[in-house]
């Protein structure tokens, strides 16, 4: 705004210099002299004197009451005409200095009228001008415009001193809701209240955009608070300056012990060099920033964390850091269980590869080794070295079957089990893997009645609770294995978790190693749970155990107490008296006898020549072949001259269940026995399904084979 200059002052009026009014004194009284003389030589009457003598004072006073009065009073007048012109610009100036500015002001009288009102009142108000001027503040507007103003303007007006008000909710005149603010200044004169002056301002849009922040700052806090990641805001020195709920929760640290630490006082020890450099690099550029590192939870704990940081720039500047800090212990767990799986998966992927030829090797191993007993005699030294080499060949077929069944590759299969023979070759076989240090112990009771199980996984149970004994005695110990038969009461299966009253086979296996807490054996049986260094476990082998355990039926108890060692203790039940058990598989039997003439099929050259002295030996008649085609060419020109097929199911041109396939076409009544040392296209219940009479898994023994023979060529014999 600019301010006009302030008008001249009105030079004084001109005084009559002495000269002229002596002049001109001068002049009247000689004047006078004159009139005066030649009125003495005339005669006058006495009225006719007096008139003249008037006339001659008045002529002598005009001059001097025109130079006198008249110009006296026309300089006051122009004075004052001077004055009201300079009174009427400063109005003006002051009118539109006031008109000019955003906040209303008006002044009322001591009776409280309104004698003067700027524009802003009325572009506030919705009123003209008009309509605001001489109106009385306190009574001519409505109650709700008056509401909230008027107890400030009375308190201001009753104590003399000015009054603020801060965003009073108003409803102008015109029915708009405002908030206004403004001054409320009392005019004293001579200690006496004489009226106000008023300032007031629409600050409704300073009031919603307050209003906003507030709701955003609050929207921000309960996003902040309610977070499901941790939140931390950390400045330069990476300090932390604010923690949200959930990294309290999350890390165990009071809000007030977050705000006096720094951030390498909980990451990990080796990470923060990691951490500090990606710090550091999105302080410079500004960006965000994402890595993975460790921190130290209040009671000790160590959580794998995903932070994401971005920088805080405050006039071009970074201050500090946003760091969103996500617990990934879990993912992390599932990525270990992923690799898990991969690893089993690959063993399984191993193991199915070489399944199928390291069972035909077994297959000409036993079937070799069977026929050469059959030429040997009994007792002699020979035999018995025979017999040892069929017993390695059935137990490297048994770890086969392990591997395949441990990597999913095969089936559960439950048969009445005598558990010592299973738990003394699992003795065997871990023995060579656990340090010297170690000494193993056995007690193992032969008399045991058998237990329905799967070999395999009696295998594996046996396996892993050794493997976890052996770690608890990283120092060396004393490992004690003991089987034995007992009758569980009603006490001992309320102590037990899922075990009943009855007859159980109970396999203890105990360390004398660093032994648990409460709070740890209430965890070893959760899938992932390990007490073990980064890399040293996956917390899969007691949840597996357990699974074994609960899937035959029985029930695992531990118990230990630190430094003291650990006892688990399998219930398994057994099975009623006179049950029989799998026959033992070095044990020598004779195969049953049959008659026919059977086909053989198999691309091995060895198992073709095995099956054909096995088979004469049975005393039958043989046909083989090592292609699957000229196999099909004979049958399709001979069907009725074979009473059985025995065949290989993976063989180049033709497997064994499209043979069989082609074969039933020509003659469905064909009995066909298909054999696999390993395969992922068929297994027995989708050979049964094709018409398949049996399927058996390689290696065989002449026993096996003579009694399948026997069931497959029975429904014949009999028709």
């Amino acid at each position: 705004m600019e301010l006009r200059p302030a008008a001249p002052p009105t030079p004084p009026p001109q005084q009559t210099p002495l000269p002229m009014l002596l002049t001109i004194a001068g002049a009247v009284f000689a004047a006078e002299v004159a009139v005066m003389v030649l009125l003495h030589r005339v005669p006058l009457a006495p009225l006719a004197e007096i008139f003249v003598d008037a006339a001659l004072l008045t002529l002598l006073l005009f001059p001097t009451l025109y130079l006198f009065l008249y110009q006296r009073l026309a300089g006051q007048l122009r004075q004052f005409q001077n004055n009201e012109r300079e009174l009427a610009e400063l109005r003006d100036f002051f009118q539109s200095t006031l008109d000019s500015i955003f906040s209303g002001v008006y002044v009322t009288d001591r009776h409280e009228t309104i004698i003067f009102a700027n524009r802003a009142v009325s572009s506030i108000s919705g009123l003209p001008l008009s309509q605001i001027q001489g109106a009385s503040l306190l009574t001519d507007f409505p109650e709700e415009t008056l509401r909230h103003f008027r107890p400030c303007y009375l308190r201001a007006r009753d104590t003399g001193s000015p009054v603020a008000y801060e965003a009073l909710p108003i409803v102008t005149p015109t029915g708009r809701r405002t908030f206004q603010s403004g001054w409320l200044i009392p005019r004293l004169r001579d200690g006496s209240y004489d009226g106000m002056i008023c300032t007031m301002e629409d600050v409704t849009s300073q009031k919603n955009a307050l209003a906003a922040l507030d709701a955003s700052k609050q929207r921000y806090q309960d996003l902040f608070e309610n977070a499901n990641d941790a939140i931390f805001i950390v400045d330069n020195d990476h300090r932390y300056v604010d923690v949200n709920k959930k990294a309290v929760e999350l890390f165990g640290f009071s809000r007030e012990e977050f705000l006096g630490m720094r951030t390498t006082d909980v990451m990990a020890s080796e990470p923060p060099v990691a951490c500090e450099a990606s710090f550091g690099k999105r302080g410079s550029s500004g960006h965000y920033e994402r890595f993975i590192s460790r921190q130290r939870t209040r009671d000790g704990r160590w959580l794998d964390i995903e932070v994401s940081s971005s920088a805080i720039i405050e006039d071009g500047r970074v201050v500090g850091s946003r760091d969103i800090v996500r617990d990934i212990t879990g993912r992390k767990q599932i990525e270990e269980q992923l690799r898990q799986a991969q690893k089993m998966e690959a063993i399984g992927t191993l193991a199915g590869g070489i399944a199928h030829d390291f069972n035909n090797i077994l297959y000409a191993i036993r079937g070799y080794t069977e026929l050469s007993l059959a030429e040997t005699r009994k007792g002699s030294a020979v035999h018995d070295n025979l017999q040892e080499i069929r017993r390695s060949a059935q137990r490297a077929a048994d770890l086969v079957k392990q591997i395949l069944t441990f990597s999913r590759k095969g089936a559960e299969e439950k048969h009445p089990l005598r558990l010592e023979p299973v738990v003394k070759e699992a003795l065997k076989l871990i023995r060579g893997t656990l340090p010297t240090t170690i000494d193993i112990r056995q007690s193992l009771d032969p008399g045991c009645r058998p237990t329905m199980a799967d070999l395999t996984q009696i295998h594996q149970v046996v396996i892993n609770l050794c493997a976890n004994a052996a770690d608890a005695m990283e120092a060396g110990g004393v490992l004690t294995v003991r089987l034995e038969e007992v009758t569980v009461d009603r006490d001992l299966a309320r102590r037990v978790e899922g075990l009943s009253p009855g007859d159980y086979v109970r396999l203890s296996v105990a360390d004398t190693g660093h032994g648990m807490d409460q709070a740890t054996m209430s965890r070893i049986f959760e899938p992932y749970f390990t007490t073990k260094g980064p890399g040293k476990g996956t917390g899969l082998g007691l949840a597996t155990v357990h699974g074994i355990v609960s899937s035959h039926q029985g029930a695992i108890a531990c118990s230990s107490m630190p430094g003291q060692g650990s006892t688990f203790s399998l219930y398994f039940p057994a099975l009623p008296a006179g049950t029989a058990a799998d026959a033992d598989s070095g044990q020598e039997t004779t195969p049953p006898r049959v008659a026919g003439h059977i086909l053989v099929v198999d691309d091995e050259p060895s198992i073709v020549r095995i099956a054909e002295q096995a088979l004469r030996r049975l005393d039958c008649q043989v046909t083989a072949f090592t292609n699957s085609t000229q196999a099909l060419l004979a049958f399709q020109n001979s069907p009725y001259a074979f009473d059985a097929v025995l065949t290989d199911q993976t063989m180049p041109a033709l497997t064994g269940l499209e043979l069989a396939r082609k074969m039933m076409t020509i003659r469905p009544d064909i009995p066909i026995i298909l054999t696999t040392g390993y395969s992922t296209s068929v297994n027995e219940e989708q050979a049964k399904a094709a018409g398949i009479r049996t399927f058996l898994m390689k290696p065989l023994s002449i026993e096996e084979l003579g009694r399948a023979l026997h069931e497959a060529l029975l429904p014949a014999e009999t028709a």
